[in-house]
């Protein structure tokens, strides 16, 4: 009878250790592919803040109207893209992890720099 549940326990034991071991594996890569893809991230997210500086630069000398006006599309222009992207990304078949951690970092990105332009418009 002892040997019987000794068994036993061996047994859920080493369903436990592979179970553990599959899940460390899992972390370990996702965590190495998140680092394949940092640079194609920065890039994107880099390319995203330059054209919303520039458009943001033409909007402030280029267009003629009130002031108002161009402070509210200034700090628009730097607004996060739709939620959408990612499901566009997935239906296009594309890197949809690489496209959802641009859109979670974006977002966050934005809501600083948003922040940042309604205080330096303000004196403006």
């Amino acid at each position: 009878m002892e040997d019987s549940r000794e068994i036993q326990f061996r047994e859920i034991q080493k369903i436990v250790d592979a179970c553990i071991q599959h899940d460390y594996k899992t972390m370990v890569d996702a965590f190495s592919l998140k680092k394949e893809y940092l640079h194609l991230i920065y890039t994107d997210v880099g390319l995203r803040l330059l054209a919303s500086v520039v458009i943001a630069a033409f909007v402030y000398f280029a267009l003629d109207y009130p002031m108002a006006i161009k402070k509210v599309i200034m700090v628009l222009v730097f607004a996060p893209v739709a939620g959408m992207a990612c499901y566009y990304t997935a239906k296009m078949k594309l890197k949809i992890e690489v496209a959802a951690c641009i859109s979670s970092f974006y977002i966050l990105l934005s809501i600083v720099v948003m922040s940042a332009m309604i205080i330096a418009l303000q004196s403006v």
